[in-house]
């Protein structure tokens, strides 16, 4: 089966949300759309968009740092998404 941006948000907010973490949607969204180097509109927008095996590995190491309550795993894929021009 082939992983989707939403088959991930999902995933990864319900492993935020089974380590007690209050912005699990939110932190799920912004981990993707680092590792995707895109933004969080973009992921809504294309939620059956397939996502590569490479990508879905360093979400899932990002989601596990993130479950274990390490806040840089989410700063420093929030600080790379303040850099990134939103609009063409």
């Amino acid at each position: 089966m082939t992983a989707t941006v939403a088959s991930l948000l999902s995933e990864g907010a319900d492993r935020f949300t089974q380590a007690g973490l209050d912005c699990a949607r939110q932190d799920a969204l912004r981990l993707l759309a680092s590792v995707l180097g895109s933004d969080g509109l973009a992921l809504y927008v294309e939620p059956r968009r397939p996502v590569d095996a490479e990508a879905r590995t360093r979400f899932r190491a990002l989601v596990e740092r993130r479950a274990a309550h390490d806040a840089a795993a989410v700063s420093k894929a929030a600080a790379k998404d303040r850099g990134r021009r939103r609009y063409p």
